[in-house]
């Protein structure tokens, strides 16, 4: 079973649901015009439900069982 995040990280799971994160020219990540800290990036790459592909933060595609 998957391990509960905080509250903040669901929210931006939300959000690469709806479209993935780009990497910003100075750093960061931006969703839109909303910049996306690294901290909340590694985060969610580190819960395994997230992934980086090419220069976007991706939600991570389940694998079938």
């Amino acid at each position: 079973m998957a391990k509960q995040l905080p509250a903040h990280l669901y929210t931006h799971l939300r959000l690469l649901k709806l479209s993935p994160f780009e990497r910003a020219t100075r750093g960061g990540w931006r969703f839109g015009t909303r910049r996306i800290g690294d901290g909340v990036v590694a985060r969610l790459i580190a819960s395994g439900r997230a992934e980086i592909v090419s220069d976007q933060l991706q939600l991570k595609r389940r694998q079938p069982a």
